[in-house]
């Protein structure tokens, strides 16, 4: 799946449109560690999750930009 991402590059136009019809991409994030410039991997991962929660609700952002699901929960998988 990568190599058709790769593939799409340097495709420009209608044939990049096409492409995008036949192998969209989504971006999802995971965690935020710049914001505005500002570097935010001294925070705490709940201040950044919660500035990231922030900036998706602020700017309505939806798919194809996903922010992936969280716990805070502690423990095995499963259990």
């Amino acid at each position: 799946m990568f190599e058709r991402l790769l593939g799409r590059l340097p495709c420009r136009g209608a044939g990049a449109l096409r492409l995008a019809e036949q192998w969209p991409v989504h971006f999802v994030a995971f965690d935020l560690f710049r914001l505005s410039g500002t570097d935010t991997t001294g925070w705490s991962y709940r201040r950044r999750r919660a500035a990231g929660e922030a900036l998706f609700a602020d700017h309505r952002l939806t798919a194809p930009r996903v922010l992936c699901p969280s716990t805070t929960r502690r423990g095995r998988r499963g259990h």
